[in-house]
């Protein structure tokens, strides 16, 4: 059975670089959306195992939607992603439900990390 990921990501460019860097995945299907509204309206009919949410969004902001998300729907795991310092926003994303956060650098790091808490193998 495929895993599901939501990206979350408002830039255009990179939410297609993200969905490139997982297209060779056979075990995941890939959604994305360009806002934390959009997200919680798929949400209920997508039912992704894994939310790939930027910090940094228009509106509701990812780390609002990771709390809202992680309360709503506990087993599903959250990925944060920044373009800024990870040491400067690594507590507050814990502390707002998710399960790590990582540098937006497209890069080996991202794909293991959601395979990881996607409970993928190799």
């Amino acid at each position: 059975m495929k895993k599901k990921i939501l990206i979350i990501e408002d830039n255009e460019d990179i939410r297609m670089l993200y969905k490139r860097m997982f297209r060779k995945e056979k075990m995941i299907e890939i959604s994305a959306v360009e806002s934390g509204e959009e997200a919680l309206r798929i949400i209920p009919d997508f039912k992704p195992d894994l939310l790939f949410v930027d910090i940094s969004l228009p509106g509701i902001s990812g780390l609002e939607l990771t709390r809202k998300v992680s309360q709503e729907y506990p087993s599903v795991k959250i990925l944060v992603v920044t373009g800024h310092e990870v040491i400067r926003y690594y507590d507050e994303a814990i502390n707002s439900g998710a399960d790590d956060l990582v540098s937006k650098e497209i890069g080996k790091d991202i794909l293991i990390k959601c395979r990881k808490l996607l409970q993928i193998q190799d």
